[in-house]
């Protein structure tokens, strides 16, 4: 990599107020966050000074592929978890190539750690990237980006979809909007009474294996779906298993706005174990009870019932809702 420009070059003088970028602030190669912060109050970790067409490449969990190309005019700033790359190639080819799942193989080979898996800068710059010539690189940037741009607009229909479902969630929760065939009052349920929450596996660090039972956790919980860039598996005898249709619930969590989150099984996923952090919430219903879920009214009641000194909410008080 240092072969095709220059990784982490030193800025002379950071400027007194600029965006910060960390490693929260890109998602799926969006900026997403823009904190505009005053130098006397940046982090140790804001070193890296941007120039247009520079690369951001993330270090720590590189295989979420949050990498980041930098095209703005102003004062921005990243965090030193990036490696910055200032290349003489094509930048946007280079940037493309930096998720070729073969290249992020590579750059895992050599990351350290466990629960954080990283790569050093150094081991970074010593890895390998093949280019074609400039003409091609510039043709294949030029394809590639015009494919990222149609996802781009696509996820902004998706975004407006989402919104719009989350109104009509509220809306026919409330009961405000009903289908013309139905007006029969609606009956209120505890979650106890139509159906059953089965706790998650405790597991010791010494459980923890290359092979075994995959252990769904928080983090395997994205944006409603379940994902599997953060893995851990265990060589355990006896567990409860997942079954198609179960809700799996965070009730446990360092961050209390996590508390409550949630994925419907499918049935691939069924046979998995989950972890003690998490449950799950059984019913015959759930294909209805996983929308309400998705409530703002589902969240209100989970947070009303997290406990005083630790962000959890424990089975007794989930089955009252």
């Amino acid at each position: 990599m240092d072969e095709i420009g220059e990784i982490n070059p030193t800025a002379k003088k950071l400027p007194n107020k600029f965006v910060y970028i960390d490693l929260e602030s890109v998602v799926n190669g969006e900026l997403v966050k823009e904190q505009e912060i005053n130098l006397y109050e940046a982090p140790s970790r804001a070193q890296r000074l941007l120039e247009r067409n520079d690369i951001l490449f993330q270090m720590v969990r590189p295989y979420q592929k949050n990498n980041f190309f930098f095209d703005r005019i102003g004062s921005y700033v990243a965090s030193s978890g990036y490696a910055q790359l200032r290349t003489d190639e094509n930048p946007k080819f280079v940037y493309h190539y930096l998720h070729f799942q073969k290249f992020v193989d590579k750059i895992i080979e050599k990351c350290t750690g466990t629960s954080y898996p990283a790569i050093n800068s150094t081991d970074f710059a010593n890895t390998i990237i093949a280019t074609p010539s400039i003409p091609e690189q510039e043709k294949i940037a030029s394809f590639l980006s015009l494919i990222d741009d149609r996802i781009s607009a696509q996820s902004k229909i998706i975004e407006g979809l989402v919104a719009l479902k989350a109104v009509l969630t509220k809306k026919i929760f409330i009961q405000e909007l009903r289908f013309n065939e139905f007006s029969d009052e609606w009956e209120k349920k505890k979650l106890g009474e139509i159906g059953e929450v089965v706790n998650g596996l405790t597991y010791s660090p010494n459980d923890i294996a290359e092979k075994g039972v995959l252990v769904l956790r928080s983090s395997n919980i994205q944006n409603g779906k379940l994902t599997f860039d953060d893995n851990v598996f265990v060589d355990v005898n006896s567990f409860n298993a997942v079954v198609e249709n179960d809700i799996l619930i965070c009730v446990r969590n360092g961050s209390k706005n996590l508390i409550g989150k949630n994925v419907i099984i499918k049935k691939e996923n069924e046979g998995l174990a989950f972890g003690a952090f998490m449950a799950v919430y059984r019913s015959q219903y759930n294909k209805f009870v996983s929308h309400w879920f998705d409530s703002e009214e589902y969240k209100e009641e989970v947070h009303k019932n997290l406990g005083a000194t630790i962000n959890s909410i424990n089975g007794s008080d989930l089955k009252k809702i």
